[in-house]
């Protein structure tokens, strides 16, 4: 039986521990554009090339997501991070030395099976803690964080060392994470309360994640063709890409919203607040823009997309009562993230970007209506345990 109580799954140290190797797991996805540019332009890759390389990290986080489910349970989370972390460094650094699409194209792909393992980890890790709203809020931000950084730096560091500035990044990020996974919890052993779930299988929970997979499908699809619906306003390119920068910066303030007002007012709330800000975003992108009223849009849009994240991803592990199908918040949502564009394209087609937002519009609604009879229903939930509580403490 492995040492790890709930309440050490709940310490600040385990938490931010586990905060660190999520994005370690997803570093290559939050510095995607960058990653894809530095592969063209100083490795020597054709566009299709460098795109096939990003994808091959991407399927190899897909596949090792779905399989967690027959181990994240059981396994030794420290001992599987570390190993895992250790690949990616020898991996990363291996990277500077290969030459080659095929070679650089497999050992991404086992890169990514490693980075898919992390993701499970974390997401495993952050839905047994007490406050979950808060924990993945903190993630988001984090992930957030280094993505703006990172794409701020890239161009830079590119520029003047080449893809020694881009494999140099990703070693050190997995270094990091290395150092950061010493202070791990092991994982618990899955109770009989999580056995009978996992027996039961709740398919409430693949209403939540398939609530996931349409939210993403409106935030790529319409990210996608944000540059171009600035563009087709009128507005110059380079009013555009700072426009889309600035709105990609600010956009922390979601995640730090979230965590601040985590377990205040439920998440119906909020997940009703994500819905009036983007529809007012997607309703300020139809129309006549100055380069204003585009940033505020673009903006607006950003902050609530990363806002919602954390209640999305709570609504799934509070119904999942077995602590398994959790993992499979990053590939549902992966799948929202690759269908997004193309449905987006195809809408687009003939350059009718309104059909775009239209798309968005509907695909928010229906994740709202998938999510909130849930965030409802814990709302009461809540509410009849805390007046439970209050009913049976003593008044001094």
């Amino acid at each position: 039986m492995r040492p790890d109580s709930p309440s050490n799954l709940s310490q600040p140290a385990a938490i931010a521990a586990t905060i660190v190797i999520i994005v370690t797991g997803g570093g290559v996805f939050l510095i995607l554009p960058a990653f894809v540019g530095a592969l063209v332009d100083t490795g020597g890759l054709g566009t299709a090339q460098a795109g096939a390389v990003a994808s091959a990290d991407l399927a190899g986080i897909f596949t090792a997501s779905i399989a967690a489910l027959a181990w994240v349970r059981r396994a030794d989370w420290r001992r599987v991070a570390l190993v895992s972390l250790a690949c990616m460094v020898a991996g990363n650094a291996a990277c500077l030395f290969v030459d080659g699409f095929i070679p650089l194209l497999a050992l991404r792909g086992i890169l990514g099976l490693a980075a898919g393992n992390l993701m499970a980890i974390g997401m495993a890790h952050l839905a047994r803690v007490d406050n979950t709203d808060r924990a993945f809020a903190l993630a988001i931000a984090a992930q957030v964080a280094f993505s703006t950084a990172a794409l701020w730096l890239l161009p830079g560091a590119v520029g003047s060392w080449g893809l020694t500035g881009l494999f140099g990044l990703l070693t050190a990020l997995s270094a990091f994470g290395l150092l950061a996974a010493t202070r791990l919890v092991q994982g618990p052993e899955p109770s009989v309360g999580e056995r009978l779930a996992a027996a039961g299988a709740n398919g409430h929970v693949f209403v939540a994640l398939a609530a996931n997979t349409v939210f993403f499908v409106a935030q790529s699809g319409v990210w996608a063709y944000l540059e171009r619906m600035g563009s087709g306003a009128g507005l110059p390119p380079e009013v555009v890409g700072r426009a889309l920068a600035v709105s990609v910066s600010l956009a922390l303030a979601g995640p730090i919203a979230a965590s601040l007002i985590a377990g205040r007012y439920g998440r119906a709330l909020p997940v009703a607040a994500v819905v009036v800000g983007q529809l007012a975003a997607l309703w300020l992108l139809q129309g006549p823009m100055t380069a204003v009223a585009f940033l505020v849009a673009a903006t607006v849009f950003q902050i609530f997309w990363n806002f919602a994240i954390p209640y999305l991803v709570a609504i799934v592990a509070a119904l999942d009562g077995a602590h398994r199908h959790i993992v499979l918040v990053t590939p549902f949502q992966a799948a929202g993230i690759a269908a997004g564009p193309a449905l987006a394209g195809y809408l687009a087609d003939g350059g009718e970007l309104t059909r775009v937002l239209w798309l968005g519009g509907a695909a928010i609604l229906a994740s709202a209506v998938l999510l909130l009879p849930y965030a409802l229903r814990w709302r009461a939930r809540e509410t009849a345990a805390q007046s439970g509580g209050n009913a049976a403490t003593p008044r001094g």
